[in-house]
């Protein structure tokens, strides 16, 4: 009953920041790993993961506010369940990382999700992104990319595409409220720009087959998106008043 009442204040915490790199996998190579009953779902005819990193402003935890942003990390996937009302849409999640000692401790001992403490090295500018998880003695997952004007991918060759794709998720297994995969998806107060990616290494890939997976794109939520140069020319055309 004590701990049932700590839920609550935790979630709802204002994303301050996300990145998501998408990715292709074979069928095949994901239905191994998945639990009883769960199969690969398909999204334009590919079946699709994602690579989540969320940074959650402070939040409270009863009538005391949590120190700081903390970090958060996740590999999840879009499947379907079996379920008594028929084949569902859900979101698997395959491992979940935290920057919190806290959270850790509360969701590994008292709700069994699965997450792991590791040290997070962001560095998160205008015009750039770099990211590196730590844990167990090694690196966990690194990232390097930079902000470009338009995406290349073609399942995502839009930031329509992503939310279209986002609104098509559902219910996480394993469940955790407190996740921060469990907010609201998207971000209302952000705004979503492509990345170009010059670097990617993910543990979590070496749980399935050698060239099973293919990086489509990346995408990050800023409070503001970075305007070109092209951007601004093309503006400055449209609002030039004509020659009489």
């Amino acid at each position: 009953m004590f701990f049932g009442a700590l839920t609550p204040p935790f979630r709802g915490r204002p994303v301050h920041s996300r990145v998501q790199v998408f990715f292709k996998i074979e069928a095949g190579a994901l239905a191994e790993k998945l639990p009883e009953k769960t199969r690969p779902r398909t999204w334009r005819g590919e079946c699709l993961g994602e690579l989540r990193f969320s940074r959650l402003d402070a939040g409270r935890a009863l009538l005391r506010p949590l120190s700081g942003r903390t970090d958060h990390f996740s590999c999840r996937f879009a499947v379907d369940m079996e379920t008594p009302d028929g084949l569902q849409p859900r979101t698997w999640v395959l491992a979940r990382k935290t920057s919190s000692w806290f959270e850790a401790v509360y969701d590994n001992v008292l709700l069994g999700s699965g997450y792991k403490r590791s040290r997070f090295l962001v560095t998160d500018e205008a015009n750039r992104f770099d990211l590196l998880i730590a844990g167990d003695g090694r690196a966990e997952v690194k990232l390097s990319a930079e902000a470009v004007e338009r995406s290349c991918s073609v399942l995502f060759p839009s930031a329509r595409a992503v939310q279209e794709f986002l609104g098509s998720t559902h219910r996480l297994e394993p469940f955790d409220c407190r996740a921060p995969e469990a907010g609201d998806d998207p971000p209302v107060h952000l705004a979503l720009e492509p990345l170009l990616l010059h670097e990617l290494e993910a543990r979590t890939f070496e749980a399935f087959p050698a060239g099973s997976i293919t990086v489509d794109s990346a995408w990050r939520w800023v409070a503001q998106r970075r305007v070109f140069a092209s951007e601004t020319a093309f503006e400055s055309r449209d609002s030039a008043v004509p020659a009489t």
